[in-house]
């Protein structure tokens, strides 16, 4: 089973207004998930300075 990440149009400007690099690097990351959405050492967050998030490894 394959899973899709979705931005909300806040989270989607704020990555574009990160640098190439960090874009790449967080799509890299992303896209991993859609293929193993629940990663070994995942750390399970509630909120992070007031933005919900599912996954941070």
């Amino acid at each position: 089973m394959t899973y899709r990440v979705e931005f909300v149009k806040q989270s989607a400007k704020q990555l574009k207004s990160l640098s190439i690099e960090d874009q790449q690097r967080i799509k890299i990351r992303i896209d991993a998930l859609a293929d193993v959405p629940l990663p070994d050492g995942e750390v399970k967050l509630t909120t992070v300075t007031g933005i919900e998030c599912d996954f941070v490894y």
